[in-house]
């Protein structure tokens, strides 16, 4: 069978939040290996952890710098310290000079404005960088392509935390990733389902919020995502990322609101019976935890601490 196998892993882990993936495709052939990367907020009292809750190959195709402070570079560092990177995204406020060279980048990309996209292995990536150095990021299969190339979809969704890592063998096949983990773990599963009101497409995606968006940001980066990228399953909140010093930006409350309100016509997250998962950290207010439990069972809230984080590892089956 022809398949696209996936690997998603967000996490939280010395002072940052981390999301890679890995994309495997047997028609197309080859791997894909991605990386983002940003500061997060945390309690004082919070110390770093030594917990690498998943394994980097030693080449990856795609890093993104969500953030420009001393902290992202230097968690950037630790964790890619002797791999090589293809293409790193970064906004123009960043200071990278021994960057490119530590990592042996072939292309850098400074975001001073508008949208970055690029594509590989039949996937979508859309950057965009504000005012204040932070760089969102959406990803997923591109709008209106999905039905006709695929028949099927399955994921499984896994908790992450010390002691019970990532056990991705360091060579991945796909298909030991996607389907071998679940026979060990408690685990949501989320499927396809066909009909004729339910053929609505595969909810794949991820979007991940820089911090630096107010509401009406956030909205117009959701119209391009919808414009360029299929239905989103995954989304990364930025907590209450610099409210105090920039009360104009209303951090994960503005989030939420912008997602119910999607692209001014169909919301983002809304009650159609697929699941999708709003990742923030242990700083996220406790008001916006409790909206996003309001919308409903299939809208989950996830709050990461320091070394914890959650997988998710699929297929989607090429139409035959």
């Amino acid at each position: 069978m022809k398949m696209k196998y996936f690997r998603f892993l967000y996490a939280e882990t010395r002072q940052c939040f981390l999301h890679f993936g890995e994309l495997q495709d047997t028609t197309k052939g080859g791997t894909y290996t991605f990386l983002y990367l940003r500061k997060v907020e945390r309690h004082a009292d919070q110390t770093d952890s030594d917990c690498r809750l998943f394994l980097f190959p030693n080449h990856l195709d795609l890093v993104i710098l969500g953030s420009a402070d001393e902290t992202s570079v230097r968690v950037l560092k630790e964790l890619l310290e002797g791999r090589t990177v293809g293409m790193l995204i970064l906004s123009e406020r960043a200071c990278p000079e021994d960057l490119e060279g530590l990592f042996g980048v072939k292309e850098l990309v400074r975001l001073g404005g508008g949208t970055f996209h690029t594509e590989s292995l039949g996937w979508r990536f859309l950057a965009k960088s504000y005012g204040d150095g932070t760089v969102a990021l959406a990803h997923g299969l591109p709008a209106g392509e999905q039905e006709d190339a695929f028949e099927d979809c399955v994921m499984s969704v896994k908790a992450l935390r010390e002691g019970l890592p990532c056990q991705k063998e360091t060579s991945p096949d796909g298909y030991g990733c996607a389907l071998g983990c679940a026979l060990y773990q408690d685990y949501d599963v989320c499927k396809y389902r066909e009909g004729e009101e339910q053929r609505s497409g595969f909810r794949t995606g991820t979007l991940l919020f820089g911090g630096g968006e107010d509401e009406d940001a956030c909205r117009e980066f959701l119209r391009e995502v919808r414009a360029d990228v299929g239905e989103i399953r995954f989304f990364g909140l930025a907590s209450r990322y610099a409210s105090e010093t920039r009360p104009e930006v209303k951090g994960a409350a503005s989030q939420i609101r912008a997602l119910r309100e999607g692209d001014g016509e169909t919301p983002c997250v809304k009650p159609d019976g697929f699941r999708r998962y709003l990742i923030g950290t242990e700083e996220l207010d406790s008001g916006t935890v409790a909206d996003i439990s309001r919308d409903g069972w299939y809208h989950r809230p996830i709050l990461l601490g320091e070394g914890e984080g959650i997988c998710c590892s699929g297929l989607l089956k090429y139409r035959s």
